[in-house]
């Protein structure tokens, strides 16, 4: 008996919640968003679960100064990886004693380049230079795959 009417009444409950007050459903947009002490609260998007704030977060100047921060501490401490990796692309497109003696060579070369540009970047990262905080290296990241950046063209280019 004592289940029967727990689920009756976690029924009731999910039924009033989703009808909302007086049995209408209320559906909230930016320009109707409740407010706390005369703020407004964010509101989330139920496609990708981000607040209103988070979406344009990047386009504003602090934004773009935090992404150009985060790109120079991870280039700094990732600009190693690219001796490993322009070692496996020139095996690739080679044979394995070119590929460990060019690769080494050439991702020596890289990896001071893309550490470097991290230092730079750290360095100044309040300061929009090159022009609106873009990246001085191509692709941004060491591994942009792994990174989430996506370079067209970068598949099988070294």
């Amino acid at each position: 008996m004592s289940r029967t009417l727990t689920l009756a009444l976690c029924l009731v409950a999910l039924a009033t919640l989703a009808m909302g007050p007086a049995g209408a459903q209320t559906v909230y947009t930016p320009d109707r968003a409740p407010t706390y002490r005369g703020s407004q609260a964010p509101v989330i998007n139920p496609y990708t679960f981000q607040d209103s704030e988070e979406i344009g977060r990047s386009s504003t100047t602090f934004g773009r100064q935090l992404h150009k921060l985060g790109r120079g501490l991870l280039n700094t401490l990732t600009g190693v990886l690219e001796i490993p990796k322009r070692i496996a692309q020139v095996w690739r497109d080679t044979d394995p004693v070119t590929g460990a003696v060019v690769g080494t060579i050439e991702g020596a070369g890289w990896a001071v380049a893309r550490t470097a540009t991290g230092l730079y970047d750290v360095v100044t990262f309040p300061i929009p230079v090159p022009a609106n905080y873009e990246p001085l290296m191509e692709p941004e990241y060491v591994l942009p795959e792994l990174w989430g950046a996506t370079v067209p063209g970068l598949a099988g280019d070294r």
